[in-house]
């Protein structure tokens, strides 16, 4: 089975993300050895940043270099059914007659080092006469269209700091350490109650308050899953291919698992526009009313079911739960919660189509 071309989780994994793409338009997953996934990912992200931090500038090309001698002695070892080189200097041409272009139309892939107002490692895919085509493992977020927060940022529990007042009665904080400090026992107190020690440390909030902060934290949640609603992209094509393959009697497979970080499951329900999300409230006090973050938290999960009927010709049926409880679409139809398949492919295969063509994501 193909999987979908990923993007990548860090502002530094540009080369690692594209090597793992070009395998996996190469190959069936089934295919790649789990050792060339541990050894790519192992050898890889060693820049030293300017402010040695390990990783902070990417992949330096002497691990690039390693990873295709590697990748050439797995080809010769009979692992994968593949020819790797490294390209320097003028080796590295798109002209008629290079090794690189003759690569590429054969079907080969090609990780590319390119500077795009800073040095970036990108996908090569497909040449069409005076074009290349590429697969960019970075994806920009897209301007919030909403500005503004929920009135209540400009409450009483707005600027309240219980946990410093409580912890540093005598210290002198600037501004930046006193919020460092709150925010962070601020986590450490919600958490409680996940392990069993509710009140530990006391009653810092009253209600109105506790629901003020959510209200606040989840509208900065819905504006950063919003703005990066296309990493879903390919996970919405893949749930559309898999279920056109079972439909059509192509596959077998009654049921597909998923699993994934919770920062990939907030941008799928708004990119399926899960209860009006897709569509932003001009009022920023409506945001929770189409979104709400504790959904989409780590354990948070949706679904969607199929119902096929035994009378001949009949609309397949689609359902949509969030973390269980059944959801609407942005579909048509006067039978909610169910939807027709028709109306859901055809809805949001153009979706994606339209979101590749706008990012120029091939």
């Amino acid at each position: 089975m193909k999987v979908p071309l990923r993007y990548q989780v860090t502002n530094y994994d540009c080369g690692p993300t594209s090597l793992l793409n070009g395998l996996s338009i190469l190959f069936e997953r089934e295919e790649i050895p789990p050792e060339v996934l541990r050894r790519i990912v192992a050898c890889s992200i060693d820049w030293i940043g300017e402010d040695g931090t390990p990783g902070k500038r990417g992949t330096t090309h002497a691990a690039m270099a390693h990873l295709s001698a590697w990748l050439e002695d797995c080809g010769r070892a009979g692992w994968l059914d593949l020819s790797c080189r490294y390209l320097t200097g003028k080796d590295v041409t798109l002209a008629e007659g290079s090794s690189l272009r003759g690569a590429i139309l054969r079907g080969g892939t090609a990780v590319a080092f390119i500077d795009l107002d800073g040095w970036h490692y990108i996908l090569l895919t497909g040449v069409e006469e005076d074009r290349v085509l590429a697969f960019d493992p970075w994806i920009l977020p897209e301007p919030f269209p909403v500005p503004g927060e929920p009135s209540v940022s400009t409450g009483p529990a707005a600027g309240k700091m219980p946990f410093v007042d409580m912890f540093f009665k005598e210290a002198s904080l600037d501004g930046t350490e006193a919020k460092t400090i709150q925010s962070t026992l601020n986590t450490l107190y919600t958490s409680l109650p996940s392990i069993g020690h509710e009140g530990l440390m006391g009653e810092p909030y009253t209600l109105d308050e506790m629901y003020s902060r959510w209200d606040v934290s989840n509208a900065g949640a819905y504006r950063h899953y919003w703005s990066r609603r296309k990493l879903a992209v390919p996970i919405v094509e893949d749930i559309l291919d898999r279920a056109e393959a079972v439909i059509s009697g192509r596959s077998t497979e009654i049921a597909d698992l998923r699993f994934g970080h919770d920062s990939y499951l907030g941008p799928l329900n708004i990119l399926l526009g899960l209860d009006g999300s897709l569509t932003v409230p001009a009022d920023p006090d409506d945001f929770k009313y189409v979104y709400q973050n504790y959904n989409t938290c780590m354990a948070g999960n949706i679904q969607l079911i199929f119902y096929k009927s035994r009378k001949p010709g009949s609309d397949i049926l689609v359902k949509a739960l969030l973390c269980g409880r059944e959801v609407t679409l942005p579909l048509p139809g006067d039978m909610y919660p169910y939807y027709r398949w028709s109306d859901f492919r055809k809805f949001y295969r153009n979706l994606c189509d339209s979101a590749r063509t706008a990012d120029n994501l091939h």
